[in-house]
């Protein structure tokens, strides 16, 4: 039973080496552009709420796309060795 939980852990929540490089760009440029277009539309509008709130979306926006190990960031799975008994 424990192997079979350990299975579908893995199915869910790994991502590659790939993976995590993809999620780091994406947030990034996620949270770098947002608070580049809420910087320059609060100094435009003189409004720092709607800056926020811009911020706040796209950090929620952020979490949706690199929050959770969807099936683009495990595409590139490395092959690991067998374990070796301790039977001697």
């Amino acid at each position: 039973m424990e192997e079979f939980l350990q299975t579908q852990y893995r199915k869910i929540d790994e991502i590659d080496f790939e993976g995590q490089k993809k999620v780091d760009f994406l947030f990034r440029t996620i949270l770098i552009t947002a608070t580049v277009i809420a910087a320059i539309i609060g100094y435009v509008l003189q409004d720092m709420t709607i800056a926020t709130y811009i911020v706040l979306g796209a950090a929620g926006i952020a979490f949706l796309v690199t929050g959770f190990a969807w099936s683009p960031y495990k595409s590139h799975q490395l092959k690991f060795l067998d374990p070796i008994s301790d039977d001697k």
